[in-house]
């Protein structure tokens, strides 16, 4: 192989990893944006759910405990 060619596919795969590093250091902060946003709303919604579960009980987070036969401990 003459050393003109392959300067010129060495060229072609640092283009190319040139380009893979940019979609990298442009999508990596942007998944990790969605991805706090995304487990931010579901943490809310699950709070919401849980306290309206303790609230329709009449109960304090943590007071009473359900065993597997569905009997409670208060």
């Amino acid at each position: 192989m003459d050393i003109n060619l392959i300067a010129l596919e060495t060229l072609k795969v640092q283009e190319v990893q040139a380009w893979i590093t940019g979609f990298a250091v442009f999508l990596g902060p942007l998944s990790g944006v969605v991805f706090t946003l995304w487990f931010e709303s579901r943490k809310e919604k699950n709070r919401g759910e849980t306290t309206a579960f303790y609230f329709a009980h009449g109960r304090e987070k943590g007071t009473f405990h359900f065993f597997s036969n569905g009997a409670v401990l208060e």
